[in-house]
């Protein structure tokens, strides 16, 4: 079967437009990738031990990503850098760890940034000023009671979910 010239240009036609499309879009994604530059670390003021010893309360592992694994007095927490909230928490709730010793008050305790978070990942205080979002215990302050260091951890941003 002979093709016809007017046949045969349409084809050229088609068959050049769609190789001259495939080369632009491969050009066009290699001209402009951005170009990566080495980041900067960062510096932990504090080195912290790697990996993080698992609580016998949680013999399977960590559920969830990594993040920092914050233990704490009367609770544990991990810790998302990305969303600056903790994912999850967990205490361990007996009769001992609910009496009220003395001398234990919440009105001595206040909310505070977690210094054993590096600063750039830290949640602050200002986050939430005229923000309209309350902060949130996910370890209730009222759950413990056993020292007035452990209650002050509880307000820790690091416990505080939005």
């Amino acid at each position: 079967m002979v093709m016809s010239r007017r046949m045969l240009e349409r084809v050229s036609l088609i068959i050049g437009g769609t190789a001259l499309g495939i080369f632009s879009t491969l050009y066009y994604r290699q001209t402009s990738s951005p170009v990566r530059l080495p980041e900067k670390g960062v510096l932990s003021p504090v080195p912290t031990p790697v990996p993080t010893p698992v609580p016998t309360s949680i013999p399977y592992g960590y559920p969830g990503p990594i993040n920092d694994q914050l233990p704490r007095k009367a609770y544990f927490v991990s810790y998302n850098r990305q969303l600056r909230h903790p994912d999850w928490a967990f205490e361990h709730i007996t009769k001992d760890s609910l009496k009220r010793n003395e001398g234990v008050e919440r009105g001595k305790s206040t909310f505070q940034e977690d210094l054993d978070v590096p600063e750039i990942y830290r949640a602050k205080l200002k986050d939430y000023f005229k923000s309209g979002y309350d902060r949130g215990h996910m370890v209730p302050a009222a759950d413990v009671r056993t020292s007035q260091e452990a209650l002050d951890e509880t307000f820790l941003l690091t416990n505080m979910q939005k």
